[in-house]
């Protein structure tokens, strides 16, 4: 509905499996279209082994994202060697995954100007952002995060959607705050409302809660986390 979302289950309850079981369904419904990865390199090779797990490694590019540093290709100080060509990334896809991608909140950086402009270049695909805190500092992270699809080249479908105005508002709210202090309940709420709208989030307390005869059977003993 909105063109993209966030992943946002916490750390090691299977994002990247989550990831490429959607994949594989994006695969499935787009059947000559590929599916882009992009990863930090030290976790490249666990998204090759779940691809694999899926049979979907021929049709999945997983590009590390270190490759997103260089200057873009508009940048006409930099070397025309040196810059970052997103033409290799143009009209392929049907899915685009960003791991880690609260690595990508910095609107100056090269790293984000690369990936909006990769995701700019497929027109019909949606994005999945893979965090485990989409929020950290602030509230705003967040809304970085979503910016990332909201402002691609499905803009529209954001727009069209009930949540546009919503959010939009929202925004305006909480960049008007002058200090913390006036954060009321009623603006947490409504950011809230947006990240449950527009993220999902599986907690370790949640597999416990909902899986606790299966932890049970598998540990041979009750299991807490706290």
């Amino acid at each position: 509905n909105y063109g993209g979302y966030i992943l946002a289950n916490s750390v090691g309850t299977g994002k990247t499996y989550v990831a490429c079981q959607t994949a594989a369904t994006y695969l499935k419904r787009n059947c000559d279209k590929r599916v882009l990865v992009v990863s930090p390199s030290n976790v490249m090779d666990e998204w090759e082994e779940t691809a694999e797990d899926f049979e979907i490694e021929d049709r999945m590019d997983i590009e590390s994202r270190g490759v997103l540093h260089k200057p873009p290709r508009d940048d006409q100080d930099a070397e025309p060697g040196r810059r970052f060509d997103t033409r290799k990334y143009s009209e392929e896809y049907s899915l685009i995954i960003v791991d880690e991608a609260h690595s990508y909140l910095n609107n100056d950086s090269n790293r984000r100007s690369n990936l909006e402009e990769i995701i700019k270049s497929n027109k019909s695909a949606d994005v999945l952002l893979s965090s485990a805190t989409p929020i950290n500092l602030s509230p705003n992270d967040l809304f970085q995060l979503i910016d990332i699809f909201r402002n691609g080249n499905r803009k529209s479908k954001f727009e069209r959607s009930e949540m546009n105005e919503f959010y939009l508002n929202t925004r305006r709210r909480f960049k008007k705050l002058d200090n913390y202090n006036e954060f009321n309940n009623e603006l947490l709420e409504d950011i809230k409302k947006i990240e449950g709208q527009l993220s999902i989030k599986i907690t370790w307390r949640i597999i416990q809660q909902e899986f606790e005869q299966d932890l049970h059977e598998l540990a041979g003993e009750e299991v807490e986390y706290e």
